[in-house]
């Protein structure tokens, strides 16, 4: 068997990544604007459109939004941002 090789050079993988960071980033800002019921900025566990979550995605925030209710924790975007990565075991940049 022929091995292949990489074509990609770490500058290639370090814009790959800052790519998807990137995209990762956006969809958690516009995850938290669904969950923004009131468009103020930020969301608690009471003041929280949790209508809009599929399945999946509650049971991989139910930690985070527990955590708020125990709490009762308002967070802004980036905080909710930075949990969610967390959660996701993703370091960017």
């Amino acid at each position: 068997m022929k091995q292949i090789k990489e074509n990609s050079t770490p500058q290639t993988n370090y814009l790959s990544k800052k790519i998807v960071d990137a995209t990762r980033i956006a969809a958690l800002s516009e995850l938290f604007h669904e969950l923004d019921s009131d468009s103020d900025g930020v969301i608690s566990y009471y003041q929280m459109n949790q209508e809009s979550l599929n399945l999946k995605r509650k049971e991989c925030l139910k930690d985070l939004f527990e955590e708020m209710k125990l709490q009762k924790l308002k967070i802004e975007k980036e905080e909710f941002i930075n949990a969610c990565l967390i959660i996701m075991h993703v370091q960017i940049f």
